[in-house]
């Protein structure tokens, strides 16, 4: 299984007053829910391999210099840089982690802070360090550590907040008891007033604080590590990150419940629906077999968050309809699923727009209105777009290499909303009829083999018939099942092709039925209509 690792690397050759400890690079699994992590070395970028497209670090007269541990890079501020990222992903529960190395003397600057509220870092005169939090409901944890941190050696900072405990660590050693002392009770949540979050200063507020020294290594969760996870980073760790399949920005099973459970689930990734109902379906995801039923008013909304560069939109559906229908992606521009276009009954395609004039379109050949479930992936790359029908790919379209390609084109967005079953909320239009399921979105796109694999997670149960001898009385017999959620007739024909039995089968089980039949009963095929 793919995972993000850090490296746990110690000096081989030590002074007098050290042991000589030779340790061996150990992997540990700390991906979930890594929403930021900016290494510093040569740029702000923001390399988390779970990154929203919005969250991205700026900076400003930033310098680099040997990192924690000469461990690539860290910035410099010298008293007139900051970096800043516009769009902070805000979470219920958070970890953020830094390093800081600095022996200048310091008015409150600082190190690492929300705008307005959320939670942040600073340090003063006697290089005292105060980590905070703020909830909503005007209540603040605060944490003052001790001694002086401004001694020109590296320190690593970490806080923790799951609700109910705020935990501040220092050096891997975690501070007074601030979640006693200033316990505000369980269920709180942490009070942003703005998006933004800053490093080095805060550049909007009409005292910046800016800091002078380093900074290495941020790493911001939407979770709150433990205390043994935290000890782990805090022990000079170098991260090395993998791409897998277990952190889509978006997922949603539909197990009765409409809630985005991605391990990497934000406040402005949450979905938002209305109507349509659940229904047990023929999907099998190991779980609850429900899937969302969208009777033609229904639909799921979410906010431009999702908007990313590069993607790969996966789900399972199942439909009877002739109507041409939205089934899922962006209105008016961005990407979209269409089931039954105009000219293609029975067909799906894609359009994918790269730029204000340039769309690419993809078709499928096999027919999807047939009600059984079908798994569908729309991927890009910023070079082009795939899509892929139960797990085969069906068509690649390159956007044009003479335009937007030059640098690697992004998805072009007009003011669209993203959407399932329906292409507009305020404007209603091209309503999906049927069943979607497992809803997953990635900010990349998978391989063909990755593709594979994710359908291979869910197995599908088609309708399904049995034809059989009794013993000694020598009757034929017809047992069916129907796992769809609408009515499907069943017809069996004999060898030559002609129709020798028919007959309606509701959503379950269909009873034995004998067959007065003269054929070879074992020559027969049948089939399924709706």
């Amino acid at each position: 299984m793919n995972k993000l690792c850090l490296l746990l690397q110690y000096p081989l050759l030590l002074t007098i007053f050290c042991l000589q400890i030779p340790v061996s690079a150990q992997e540990v699994n700390l991906i979930k829910g890594l929403q930021v992590y900016a290494p510093l070395d040569t740029s702000c970028e923001n390399k988390s391999v779970n990154r929203l497209a919005k969250a991205h670090f700026q900076g400003t007269h930033i310098s680099y210099n040997r990192g924690v541990d000469g461990f690539g890079g860290a910035a410099f501020f010298n008293g007139k840089a900051y970096a800043r990222m516009e769009h902070n992903p805000k979470s219920k529960y958070v970890t953020f982690s830094f390093w800081f190395n600095t022996n200048a003397m310091q008015r409150e600057n600082v190190l690492l802070a929300c705008d307005k509220k959320g939670y942040g870092a600073s340090i003063s005169l006697g290089g005292k360090l105060n980590v905070y939090l703020h909830l909503v409901g005007q209540q603040l944890y605060t944490y003052e550590h001790p001694t002086n941190l401004a001694d020109g050696k590296w320190h690593h900072v970490a806080a923790t907040f799951d609700g109910s405990r705020f935990a501040v660590y220092i050096d891997a050693i975690e501070g007074k008891a601030v979640h006693e002392e200033q316990g505000f009770g369980a269920d709180k949540q942490i009070r942003y007033e703005a998006s933004g979050l800053s490093l080095g200063a805060l550049p909007k507020e009409s005292e910046p604080k800016f800091y002078t020294g380093l900074i290495d290594e941020i790493l911001i969760y939407n979770r709150a590590l433990s205390k043994d996870e935290v000890k782990i980073i805090a022990n000079k760790g170098r991260i090395k990150q993998e791409e897998t399949l277990e952190n889509p920005i978006l997922y949603l099973p539909f197990e009765q419940r409409h809630a985005n459970v991605s391990p990497n689930l934000l406040e402005e990734t949450e979905v938002h629906a209305e109507g349509g109902s659940f229904a047990n379906n023929n999907c099998n995801n190991g779980g609850e077999q429900f899937m969302k039923n969208l009777d033609g008013q229904g639909f799921i909304s979410g906010g431009t968050s999702f908007e990313l560069p590069k993607f790969t939109l996966s789900f399972w559906m199942s439909s009877y309809t002739a109507d041409e229908s939205f089934v899922a992606g962006w209105d008016t521009t961005g990407y979209r699923l269409i089931l039954n276009p105009k000219g293609k009954p029975g067909k799906l395609r894609a359009q994918v727009w790269v730029s204000k004039s340039e769309m690419l379109t993809l078709n499928a050949p096999e027919t999807v209105n047939d009600g059984t479930c079908h798994f569908i992936v729309l991927s890009f790359d910023g070079q082009g777009a795939k899509l892929y029908v139960d797990g085969n790919l069906r068509e690649e379209k390159r956007a044009d290499a003479g335009k937007a390609m030059t640098g690697g084109a992004n998805i072009w967005h007009a003011a669209s909303t993203f959407l399932i079953g329906r292409e507009r909320g305020q404007n209603p239009k091209m309503q999906f009829l049927g069943m979607v399921d497992e809803v997953r979105l990635y900010n990349r796109a998978l391989s063909t083999e990755e593709v594979k694999i994710l359908k291979s997670l869910v197995t599908t149960i088609q309708p399904s018939y049995k034809i059989y001898e009794t013993a000694g009385a020598g009757s034929i017999y017809l047992s069916a099942f129907n796992p769809t959620n609408q009515e499907m007739t069943f017809i069996l024909k004999n060898a030559a092709g002609d129709k020798i039995f028919q007959d309606k089968v509701k959503p379950g089980s269909l009873p034995p039925k004998e067959l007065a039949i003269k054929a070879d009963w074992k020559t027969c095929k049948g089939e399924w209509k709706r």
